[in-house]
């Protein structure tokens, strides 16, 4: 059966040697400690303190089996987590998306493997996004950069900051294949004198694909 997520990847001169395949992806990696829980019958919300490099807190959202299985840990407790990013429109018909981390599978950590509660050795915050470019906007240092992909037959627009430090703009434009590794950063703002964590998608690396429609990869 043919899978229409996968394309060929040729070299410039469009021939098939040294051709790899173009997989979309859309997987999150977070390990840390749960810093703040929120739990219903239909959803649970764990916050995740990642202590790498800058401390960051995203949250990720557990539904069905999952939910009850998240639900099981308290703060304090020592997690690794695997999950995707997805998005949905906030009204039917308008461009505006909300995008949250989903997870798909949660397990315990050995608290013994951390010194103290800010020891980052096995921390991670890692994302991979890979997909179609569906829109870019340059602003000052930063190019945002919208990605379409798809996982688990759902299609999810994942936005990312890519931060040129100055240096000159990344090649991309719509229509792009492009792979993404980067971090879930999440800054403080005061809201009501109450701290609120906004969650972005940073790339730390951008791979443009040069990829053929010629053919396609069967399944």
């Amino acid at each position: 059966m043919m899978n229409i997520f996968k394309f060929l990847h040729h070299n410039k001169k469009g021939t098939k040697e040294n051709t790899t395949p173009f997989e979309y992806k859309n997987n999150v990696t977070i390990a840390g400690r749960v810093v703040n829980k929120f739990a219903t019958d239909k959803v649970t919300i764990l916050t995740i303190g990642v202590y790498k490099n800058v401390a960051n807190f995203p949250k990720v959202l557990f539904f069905g089996d999952n939910c009850k299985k998240a639900a099981q840990f308290n703060n304090g407790d020592m997690v690794k987590i695997d999950a995707n990013i997805q998005s949905s429109r906030i009204e039917p018909g308008k461009n505006q998306r909300s995008v949250s981390v989903f997870g798909d599978s949660i397990e315990r950590m050995d608290d013994s493997c951390l010194k103290d509660f800010y020891d980052a050795t096995y921390s991670i915050n890692r994302i991979e996004v890979s997909g179609d470019v569906t829109d870019v906007v340059n602003w000052n240092n930063v190019q945002k950069i919208r990605i379409r992909t798809y996982k688990n037959n759902r299609v999810s627009c994942v936005p990312v900051d890519y931060y040129n430090n100055g240096n000159s703009q990344l090649d991309v434009k719509v229509g792009d294949k492009v792979s993404v590794m980067g971090i879930v950063q999440t800054r403080k703002k005061l809201l009501d004198n109450k701290a609120v964590y906004f969650e972005n998608y940073v790339a730390r690396k951008i791979i443009v694909h040069d990829v053929s429609y010629s053919e396609l990869e069967t399944a």
